[in-house]
């Protein structure tokens, strides 16, 4: 496919919708299915996959997909299928070149396939594509001879098709001529006090507390970050699977929109709306609850351009105030959710951070903070109903407890009477209370195995939990210390010891999560590795942990140290979506910027008997749970 690629990303993206609507209302014979292609500079290849249920019926699967593409071979797609594959590529691009990290990583990618040109070449082909176009591709290669299903059968008389030679990438790009350059973005001052001066804290709309910063972006981007807090500790107690549908089964259809309409509206307006946003992101200090939210929170992010945001915001409207929470998505969701928890069973990763989790967190089973076994996840998994989802939802959201901010290319007096007639008149019913999370004291050490057989890659994690908040003393100096023992990446005692130096391990770091809230912080350390090197691996953790104890970190290492975390917190509030994030997760706190500025200050005149000190006061590697997990022989980890 090596002549037409970005046509044949047309059709993978139709083949995929047609994949979708061929397993029907029925989707649970299927957890996931998608086609999937990437222009390269020789041929390269179309493949369709399908996740399984536990004990799914593979033949069917397999017959339904062949068909499917025997379909699109003979009878071609829609232009109606067309028109929206277009929408969702050229959406992602226009999104996509208002990063410039994203921009540079696809004009690489296209000078790999022969000229820096063919990015935008590109674009303007896919704009062009037709539905014959489409089916012209579809019938030349997605022919039998061209497939290979599991096990490749021979045929007395095979019909190959015939690969083309490459394209002359000079004619393609001779005389190409790029379009007008798009807006600029400004030179914004990515300082904490000077971004303070430019942000705007209106009144609360009924109780989301909002932060707004206009700016003028590249494209013309906007971006947002809300988070919804509903229910306590007490009234939410076997809740928290229904909780983990929630923001998601909201997405999937409100009283005017299916799914498909809420996606095809979001690209006809080049926009980005989805749960997920504020979790352990605030400048590698640790936070908030992650994906769609922990129980007793639901986070919405959102991108699109200064001229589509009043209508995405209608969007999000709807998905707040009238979502319809199908029972035929929930079902989808369900089927992909119990899929992946049935492989966790296996998984090392996740047998491991699910037992340091365990360890490390004492809570009786019916309280929310209680961590499951991964057979205790899938029960309650399997349990879950969309009456308990809707129960929620109807019980306990609202707008009486939440932030909100917006970061980008906007008029604040333009949106602010849309975000109030969003927000406005919707109060939850239930109480509201934070569900605390302190620091546990005589949490005891432990060194566990964990066996998987048969899994290529082994996991160590290794915790230990402190008595501090972000708010502590001694804060600043441990933030800094963790940098130098693994946050820093590779370039850190764990990077170097164990990938550089030793090769035992394919990544390694650590990291401190320091509640904004609770005096409680959690010190990690992982890495993985092949399983025959998990001895090794633990080994040199436990001497790297040692020797910053006992020897003390280096002025060279502090220097570098203060330097590379005051470019990672530049780099984060250089991002627009990270920025509106960590502006919202302010507004819960009761703090500013000026919080940010604060804490730099207070990083650059650290010293080294400032860091060893705090280091040596609160890190003892005897409390350290350890945790090891892969094809290895019971007792691997002591």
């Amino acid at each position: 496919m090596g002549t037409r690629l970005y046509v044949g990303n047309l059709a993978y993206s139709t083949t995929e919708d047609g994949l979708k609507n061929a397993f029907g209302a029925d989707g649970r014979k299927v957890a996931s299915v998608f086609a999937s292609g990437r222009p390269m500079h020789d041929p390269g290849t179309f493949e369709v996959s399908a996740g399984l249920p536990k004990g799914g019926n593979t033949d069917e699967v397999r017959d339904i997909i062949l068909a499917t593409l025997e379909a699109v071979k003979d009878q071609g797609v829609t232009a109606e299928e067309v028109d929206r594959a277009k929408r969702q590529i050229l959406k992602q691009r226009e999104l996509a070149s208002a990063d410039a990290n994203q921009t540079a990583i696809q004009l690489s990618e296209s000078i790999a396939q022969g000229d820096w040109r063919l990015y935008f070449l590109g674009r303007d082909r896919i704009e062009q594509v037709t539905p014959e176009q489409v089916r012209d591709v579809a019938r030349k290669y997605l022919t039998r001879s061209n497939r290979t299903v599991g096990v490749f059968v021979p045929t007395d008389q095979p019909d190959r098709t015939p690969i083309p030679a490459g394209p002359d990438i000079a004619s393609l790009v001779d005389g190409y001529k790029g379009r007008a350059v798009g807006e600029s973005a400004e030179a914004f001052d990515t300082s904490p006090i000077a971004i303070e001066q430019r942000v705007k804290r209106p009144e609360a709309v009924e109780g989301v507390k909002v932060a707004l910063l206009p700016k003028k972006t590249r494209g013309g981007t906007v971006n947002l970050a809300l988070t919804l807090r509903y229910g306590n500790a007490e009234n939410l107690k076997g809740m928290n699977s229904a909780a983990g549908f929630l923001g998601d089964l909201m997405t999937r259809g409100t009283k005017k929109m299916n799914r498909q309409q809420i996606q095809d509206a979001l690209d006809a307006n080049v926009a980005r709306l989805g749960p997920g946003g504020m979790g352990g992101g605030r400048g590698g200090r640790g936070g908030g609850g992650g994906g769609g939210g922990a129980i007793g929170s639901v986070n919405f992010t959102l991108e699109t351009k200064r001229a589509n945001l009043p209508a995405v915001l209608d969007i999000l409207r709807q998905v707040l105030r009238e979502p319809t929470l199908p029972a035929e998505e929930f079902e989808l969701m369900k089927v992909a959710r119990l899929a992946a928890a049935e492989q966790g069973r296996s998984d090392p990763m996740r047998l491991a951070s699910n037992r340091l989790s365990r360890l490390m967190s004492r809570y009786d089973a019916d309280d929310v903070r209680y961590v499951p076994t991964v057979e205790e996840e899938i029960a309650r998994l399997k349990a879950t109903s969309v009456d308990q989802v809707r129960a929620l939802y109807n019980e306990f959201l609202g707008a009486s407890h939440g932030d909100l901010a917006i970061v980008g290319d906007f008029e604040p007096s333009e949106i602010m009477p849309i975000v109030e007639s969003m927000l406005t008149g919707w109060k939850s019913s239930k109480p509201y209370a934070r569900i605390e999370r302190p620091y546990q004291d005589g949490i005891a050490a432990a060194r566990e195995t964990i066996v998987t057989p048969d899994k290529a890659n082994a996991n160590y994690m290794a915790g230990l939990s402190l008595p501090i908040g972000d708010d502590h003393a001694d804060y600043p100096a441990l933030a800094i210390g963790n940098f130098i023992l693994g946050g820093g990446s590779l370039s850190s005692r764990l990077g170097d010891r164990l990938r550089q130096k030793d090769g035992l391990s394919y990544g390694a770091g650590s990291s401190l999560a320091a509640s904004p809230r609770d005096a409680r912080s959690m010190l990690m350390m992982t890495a993985i590795c092949n399983p025959g090197n998990l001895p090794r691996v633990v080994t040199g953790a436990d001497e790297e942990l040692n020797r910053l104890l006992r020897d003390g970190v280096s002025q060279r290492e502090l220097d570098d140290a203060k330097s590379g975390y005051a470019r990672q917190q530049e780099v984060r509030r250089g991002n627009d979506g990270a920025l509106a994030s960590l502006l919202a997760g302010h507004l819960e706190l009761g703090r500013t910027m000026r919080y940010d500025a604060d804490l730099e200050e207070k990083v650059q005149r650290l010293t080294t008997e400032d860091v060893n000190t705090a280091l040596r006061k609160h890190i003892d590697p005897k409390r350290l749970v350890v945790i090891g997990a892969g094809d290895v022989q019971q007792g691997t980890v002591k």
